[in-house]
């Protein structure tokens, strides 16, 4: 609209607007308003060809600044106005990801995303797995190719159902290939279409259909695998091609059950992180040397404690027993590796944790995973700077991650890194609106900018956020302690107290007191409250900057040898 392209600009809102039709949501305002404006415009639309000098200069956001002077009444004003806050959302993933992340080099010409397959069955419901499975399964197997850079599954998958170009899917996720298809199933029969995608000119540089048997499918996704290489002629070493098979099957049934439960795990509900736990059971009772099915019903087992959803101590225990299981059947599968640190990191064995870790990344430097564990771990030892530099190479290998994003906003906040925490902390939210917003509140508290985190803290509440009742008058209490304003912040403080226990809230409850200076309250509460199977909450205690005052206090130090620090 800015370049004065109509024609353009109303076919990009018409796909931005099935594109939220499609997951039920309304066009925002301010994107509604702007194309009402260029339906009625009677400036002439330019289909072809480029801008004039004089759109290019208006387009740019240096010189609609100096458009200020222009009054405020003024509709080219508005026009522009409405025009540049609409290009921001509908740039969005791919303006951040361009120019937060993207490195000073060109794309490597050996990179590729692997898309989403299409589920073109009868039934999709029955063979959902098998679409996400196929495409889950060639991204790990293409990644294991040194020469081959490999967008991540949470990345790549970002792109379910958005009616996007392959050239501005290659531009957001950096690759100059993207390999898409669909997956067909109609009873024991299996078709795959796969196409491999130049993003440059969008030619296709290779196209192919598989007909199979579903027994065959384990089997047919390492064939597209090789057929892919061979297109990109490059030199599979042995080393890759041996690692290629490390921690698998050769059971189509178990494999089969492997792809439901790493569907189920995906999804991430409660309900279905225990459907998955099902599987991957069934998984390696059907063939108990499948190594990678041990390791991810670990990950799943860990993803249950953690959040509460399955009885801590013994999940963690069968967490434990299923990556050590792993590790002994292939020693050099970095899954394993990865869910052994996991599990290690939540028992707070924190040698364990970096060695399991620091283990899985050097099989495998794009595990993604392995980084979370071992920037966690980073922070909890108090080498923030370390923690950085790891949660920031995290979120270059997933740069359409929010939870990778996310992940690095709070190492950056533990190095006290604040104004450029909320930059990142803004960029996680677009890419997934609400995650992570109390973090972004408590990094405005620490900026003293109390009335941001205020309306933070209840937009995590309205998103659903806590899982706690009476979280809010925590976290106003908190902030108004921060902010000075005491007689306001004892009074909601006593509120809480008469009316709910502390269970679940005692950190946030600390938290607060401490914002008050009551630092026997705190430590009253610290030493009740602090242990390892409380909550994981606590594993912030040793760099979050709330307890920066009473951080040499013996008491304190008392409490983190508790945590083995």
């Amino acid at each position: 609209a800015a370049a004065g392209n109509r024609a353009e600009a109303i076919r990009q809102y018409e796909s931005y607007e099935r594109a939220l039709k499609a997951e039920d949501l309304e066009p925002l305002d301010h994107t509604r308003a702007l194309i009402e404006s260029v339906r009625q415009s009677s400036a002439s639309p330019s289909p072809t060809g480029p801008p004039s000098a004089t759109s290019r200069e208006e387009s740019q956001p240096l010189r609609a600044a100096t458009a200020a002077t222009v009054p405020p009444s003024s509709p080219r004003r508005q026009l522009t106005a409405i025009a540049l806050a609409t290009a921001l959302v509908l740039a969005g993933v791919g303006w951040w990801t361009a120019n937060r992340y993207r490195r000073a080099d060109s794309t490597p010409a050996r990179s590729i995303a692997v898309l989403p397959f299409l589920n073109l069955s009868a039934d999709p419901a029955a063979s959902e797995h098998l679409s996400d499975g196929l495409a889950e399964e060639l991204i790990h197997a293409l990644s294991q190719t040194d020469s081959l850079r490999v967008a991540a599954r949470t990345s790549s998958f970002r792109f379910r159902n958005k009616d996007l170009g392959i050239q501005t899917i290659g531009d957001s996720l950096r690759v100059a290939l993207v390999l898409e298809g669909s997956v067909r199933q109609e009873g024991s029969r299996l078709r795959v279409t796969a196409q491999l995608i130049n993003v440059s000119d969008g030619y296709h540089l290779w196209s192919r259909t598989f007909d199979r048997e579903l027994t065959e499918v384990l089997s047919l996704q390492q064939e597209i695998a090789a057929a892919i290489v061979d297109a990109l002629r490059l030199t599979l070493a042995t080393p890759e091609r041996t690692r290629l098979a490390v921690g698998a099957t050769t059971d189509s049934h178990a494999y089969d059950l492997f792809l439901r439960g790493r569907y189920l795990l995906q999804r991430g509900t409660r309900t279905a992180v225990r459907g998955a736990i099902q599987q991957f059971d069934s998984a390696v009772v059907t063939d108990p040397n499948y190594a990678l099915a041990h390791a991810e019903l670990a990950q799943a087992y860990v993803l249950a404690a953690a959040r509460g959803d399955l009885p801590r101590e013994e999940s963690l225990r069968t967490a434990k027993s299923a990556a050590e299981r792993a590790i002994r059947l292939a020693p050099t599968l970095s899954e394993a590796h990865a869910a052994l640190g996991r599990v290690e990191l939540e028992l707070w064995n924190w040698s364990a944790a970096e060695r399991e870790a620091k283990l899985a990344i050097e099989l495998h430097p794009a595990n993604s995973s392995a980084h979370a564990t071992y920037t966690g771990v980073l922070m909890v030892l108090g080498r923030t700077d370390e923690a950085v530099r790891e949660a920031e190479a995290a979120a270059e290998l997933e740069p359409l991650s929010a939870a990778a994003v996310a992940n690095y906003a709070e190492a950056l906040r533990a190095a006290r890194k604040f104004e450029q925490a909320v930059e990142v902390h803004r960029r996680a939210l677009e890419l997934e609106p609400d995650l992570g917003r109390q973090n972004l509140a408590k990094t405005y508290v620490e900026l003293g900018r109390y009335d941001e985190a205020l309306e933070e803290f209840r937009a995590a509440l309205a998103a659903g956020a806590p899982r706690f009742p009476m979280v809010e008058l925590l976290w106003t209490a908190y902030t108004y302690a921060r902010a000075g304003r005491r007689e306001e912040a004892a009074s909601l403080l006593r509120q809480f107290e008469g009316r709910q226990p502390r269970g679940p809230n005692a950190y946030l409850l600390a938290s607060a007191y401490m914002a008050l200076g009551d630092t026997e309250r705190v430590f009253q509460l610290l030493e009740g409250a602090v242990t390892q199977e409380a909550q994981p909450a606590w594993r912030q205690l040793p760099w979050d900057p709330t307890w920066d005052p009473i951080r040499k206090d013996p008491r304190f130090l008392r409490i983190l040898a508790r945590m083995n620090l």
